[in-house]
């Protein structure tokens, strides 16, 4: 991937970031820090990478490729940022599929008052 392939020569010092540390000079780093540096923290992961490459082929489609779209590629590296405790769409599906087996007790797709549920938890 192209993403690993920037990664492996570009972070030097192979702290799984690109940033002042690595064997960059600062011409390029600064144009890759304004351009790809999402959460603005001085530092280009993978994750946004990946996210740059893809906006850069969108930038050369629109110019070059007007008719072709937009490439749309979802992201191995993601999530880019971690925020712990933040639940996943997986989560939420899991979550869900709970609820709805201990709530909906006659089993009609609903929680409603046919269920077998105190009027408190409604």
């Amino acid at each position: 991937m192209i993403s690993e392939e920037f990664m492996a020569t570009a972070d030097t010092n192979e702290d799984g970031q690109i940033n002042y540390g690595d064997n960059i000079d600062n011409e390029h780093l600064d144009i890759l820090i304004e351009y790809c540096d999402a959460n603005n923290d001085g530092t280009i992961n993978e994750c946004e990478v990946f996210d740059c490459v893809v906006a850069c082929e969108n930038e050369w489609r629109a110019e070059y490729c007007p008719n072709y779209g937009d490439l749309y590629c979802e992201n191995a590296y993601a999530p880019c940022e971690v925020c712990e405790g933040a639940w996943t769409c997986e989560d939420v599906y899991g979550i869900t599929n709970e609820v709805m087996a201990y709530y909906d007790t006659n089993e009609d797709g609903a929680i409603n008052p046919e269920d077998d549920v105190e009027p408190e938890h409604y």
